[in-house]
């Protein structure tokens, strides 16, 4: 997110939660990669928009084990991406230390 790994990014300790990451332009997503702290989540979509507005999910995790997670060859045009958390691994909220999109722009 913002390549500083003493910073993070947190949820309240309920289920669901999301985060959207603007790219600032739409481009060609070909990887990414989550680095979730120990709260992480079990379950979780990752989705993408050129908008905003109409979303297209690009992966499905149901049962994740948290530490860093690859995602590759996605090949998907996005401005946008989401993180959608729908179900927590532990009793605290959700927990990232990095969102990495790798690609380029269209």
């Amino acid at each position: 997110m913002d390549g500083d790994r003493k910073t993070r990014w947190s949820s309240r300790f309920s289920d669901p939660q999301w985060i959207i990451v603007d790219l600032g332009r739409v481009c060609r997503v070909s990887d990414l990669k989550l680095v979730w702290e120990r709260a992480h989540a079990d379950c979780y979509e990752i989705l993408a928009s050129v908008d905003g507005k109409q979303w297209r999910r690009v992966r499905r995790v149901a049962d994740s084990r948290g530490r860093t997670e690859r995602f590759r060859n996605l090949d998907v045009k996005a401005r946008f991406i989401k993180l959608n958390c729908l179900k927590r691994a532990t009793e605290w909220g959700y927990s990232l230390w990095e969102l990495e999109v790798y690609g380029m722009p269209e």
